[in-house]
């Protein structure tokens, strides 16, 4: 029987890194209405696959937006600089709902941000309320 922590090919970028068992998992972030749950979510799967993949699991770290310098604009992130290369840029293509989005800044770390998509664009939260004069 094969470890869960054989490296696998994700199809979609050609890139080893991560198995499948943990991309399904982080997959089903997307579900999280919240980002500071999707960020804490992306944190304990990432801590898990570092304990049973031969990482070090004390490398992944969760920073709320006071933590973050102000260009990130109020993101929650998840740093990971002892993993898979690039693991962040990789799974910001994976994780995105209606109310949030993910990018990376480094390619160890990922973003939590708040976003909608109008006509397939992305616009910040703050600008389409200030645009649309509402709460919504």
């Amino acid at each position: 029987m094969e470890s869960t922590c054989t490296k696998v090919v994700w199809d979609s970028f050609k890139w080893r890194g991560i198995p499948k068992l943990y991309l399904n998992k982080i997959s089903a972030l997307n579900n999280l209405p919240h980002k500071r749950d999707a960020a804490i979510g992306l944190q304990k799967i990432l801590k898990t696959f570092a304990k049973e993949c031969g990482y070090f699991p004390d490398d992944v770290h969760y920073r709320p937006p006071k933590e973050q310098e102000p260009i990130t604009w109020a993101a929650h992130a998840v740093t990971f600089e002892g993993g898979p290369t690039d693991w962040g840029i990789h799974l910001s293509f994976l994780l995105t709902n209606d109310s949030w989005y993910t990018e990376p800044y480094w390619g160890f770390d990922l973003h939590f941000c708040d976003d909608i998509v109008v006509g397939g664009l992305r616009i910040r939260m703050k600008e389409a309320i200030k645009e649309n004069g509402s709460n919504a």
